[in-house]
């Protein structure tokens, strides 16, 4: 079994690339779940709770088809449910 933390991706974004506008998260493609209810159709039975960083595969109606890593089958949730803080600390190096 695997353990350990697993290495972080280290890159640059220059600071006037950020921005704080939660406007652009309409069409975000990443989202994080944290005991969200999901479905197994849109306004279908609940199959459970998911936790944890997932991908948006489609959105509909204000729902959202989400994936998580490790191969489980993609479950439905409300968009109203996710969440876009993804808790991870970034440095700011100015090189200059």
């Amino acid at each position: 079994m695997p353990y350990g933390t697993p290495p972080t991706f280290r890159g640059k974004v220059e600071k006037n690339a950020i921005s704080y506008d939660t406007s652009l998260f309409a069409n975000a493609n990443q989202a994080v779940l944290d005991n969200v209810s999901a479905y197994n159709d849109i306004n279908g039975s609940e199959i459970g709770i998911k936790n944890g960083g997932g991908t948006i595969n489609e959105r509909n109606d204000g729902w959202a088809l989400v994936t998580l890593p490790g191969g489980e089958s993609a479950f439905w949730v409300k968009e109203s449910a996710l969440s876009f803080d993804f808790d991870m600390q970034i440095e700011d190096v100015d090189p200059y």
